[in-house]
């Protein structure tokens, strides 16, 4: 396994910045291999209750009320009407594309006798943690860690990617937006968030400005084609038509809404809800989820998200204080809560054995119920300890960078921390506002932390100048305190955001 010397002085092939074609094809076949393991080891790729419904758009390739549109799409056009195996095998070499593309650009700042030992440790840091079984896992949970990588290779690496690629990886996010509901504004709030962050800051203004159009785009995009499969199936301009029913229950569990209700009931409104006040005093998922709750009887998200849509405005005016404080509370618990394992039991491959029958998809029942998932016997493989100390750790070291950046002024380690950050938050942010805390969640984007943290911390140990830098002779030419102010901030970055 060879390594490159020294990285090009212009935008370079996807195959070779800090790793040669060789090594960097060879690492990619490796990932890609270890990410299809928990399905070869399932006998068939792992599914939870929510896959029955993305399935569901896959067949008839349409949107639903529950479920975005993006992913059915992603099943069908990777070949999920043939076999299950196409799509997780699609997941599985975007996934090693995408870390392997991270890592072989991050090398060129390593000692190049080092770049093969380390490149191997972060593949290894990925194999320990939760990247293989969301790789092959039929949920869309591992493109919220994917774009993460996305956004960070576009954020420090601009000036190396060609305009080819760069196009494949804007378009990449834009079709990610597209994916689950939670996209479009996690998207949104990023660019937000990044366009005050290019006001704030002169060292990461271009590269802020850059990404935060990037992001502006993608949320744009993935939004516009949900609203467009909306409209088109259901004459209705929304991302999604079960949003409503989400926030009504959201706001069952933050507040006393029969309370509210009771009142117009009395005075004669026409709503279906009156008719179940009574049972209306429980949690969002025991209202949504649960066989004995009075949804079923409401005739279920299809038939009343439209009183839904009526009602929640009505109950906010009473209680958004109340609301927007638990919403916080759960950011907070949301931030910190992660674990391997959430949605690899026994409940799904259940499920889609009993329900995909009627949806015309009698094919995937003996796949259901000749794997190792259906008798609960997937999990005790997965390496739940490891994984999740491996994620708390690197998010430590994070957020122990980014501070140490700040304090010593060092966009090089702030910058990649910030923007990891801030999808953390954002993550965080946009579930709790309808939804309730789990741990699939905060799992989705955590396998990424160590392998930033590792990047970040041979970013402290190494702080010199790459070669890719417009300025740069050879790589990390000068130490970053002998450098005038201005060059010794973006070589520090080595990342061209000036």
């Amino acid at each position: 396994m060879s390594f490159t010397t020294h990285a090009p002085a212009a935008p370079v092939a996807a195959t070779g910045t800090g790793l040669s074609p060789l090594a960097w094809f060879g690492l990619v076949a490796v990932l890609t291999a270890a990410c299809l393991a928990p399905a070869v080891l399932n006998g068939t790729p792992p599914v939870f209750t929510d896959t029955q419904g993305y399935l569901d758009n896959m067949n008839r390739f349409r949107p639903s009320h529950m479920r975005a549109f993006g992913y059915g799409a992603f099943l069908r056009l990777s070949g999920g009407l043939w076999s299950l195996w196409l799509p997780a095998f699609a997941q599985a070499v975007i996934s090693a594309w995408l870390v392997l593309r991270f890592v072989s650009l991050e090398a060129v700042r390593w000692p190049p006798r080092w770049r093969g030992p380390l490149a191997l440790l972060a593949v290894a840091l990925l194999l320990a943690g939760p990247l293989p079984w969301l790789a092959s896992w039929l949920m869309p949970d591992l493109f919220a860690g994917l774009m993460i990588l996305a956004l960070l290779i576009l954020g420090l690496h601009w000036p190396r990617l060609g305009w080819p690629e760069r196009l494949v990886l804007v378009g990449f996010l834009c079709c990610a937006g597209s994916i689950h509901l939670t996209h479009p504004p996690l998207l949104l709030g990023l660019a937000l968030a990044l366009g005050a962050l290019a006001l704030l800051s002169r060292p990461v203004r271009a590269a802020a400005g850059r990404l935060a159009a990037v992001a502006l785009l993608a949320a744009s995009i993935g939004a516009g084609g949900l609203v467009a499969a909306n409209l088109v199936t259901y004459k209705s301009a929304t991302i999604s038509l079960g949003s409503p029913v989400f926030l009504f229950a959201r706001l069952l569990e933050d507040s006393d809404v029969p309370a509210i209700l009771a009142p117009h009931c009395a005075a004669g409104a026409p709503w279906v809800t009156c008719r179940f006040l009574d049972r209306l005093h429980v949690g969002a998922d025991e209202f949504l989820w649960f066989p004995n709750s009075p949804i079923r009887e409401m005739g279920w998200v299809e038939g009343f998200y439209p009183e839904a849509a009526a009602l929640n405005p009505l109950i906010l005016k009473e209680v958004w204080p109340q609301w927007l404080l638990a919403t916080v509370k759960r950011t907070f618990q949301q931030m910190v809560t992660f674990r391997l394992g959430d949605g690899f039991d026994a409940e799904g491959p259940h499920m889609l054995a009993t329900d995909l029958p009627r949806f015309g998809l009698d094919w995937v029942v003996p796949l259901m119920t000749g794997s190792r998932q259906y008798a609960d016997g997937l999990l005790p493989w997965a390496p739940l300890a490891l994984a999740d100390a491996l994620g708390a750790a690197g998010l430590l070291a994070v957020v122990g960078f980014g501070a140490w950046g700040l304090a010593r002024r060092r966009p090089a380690l702030w910058w990649p921390a910030a923007l990891f950050l801030l999808l953390w938050l954002g993550n965080a942010a946009v579930i709790s506002l309808a939804a309730p805390v789990h741990d699939r969640y905060g799992t989705r984007m955590v396998w990424v932390a160590p392998l930033l943290a590792l990047s970040l911390g041979l970013r402290a140990a190494r702080p010199g100048q790459p070669a890719a830098a417009p300025w740069a002779g050879t790589a990390d030419a000068a130490p970053r305190d002998r450098l005038p102010t201005s060059r010794a901030v973006a070589a520090d970055a080595g990342t061209g955001w000036s």
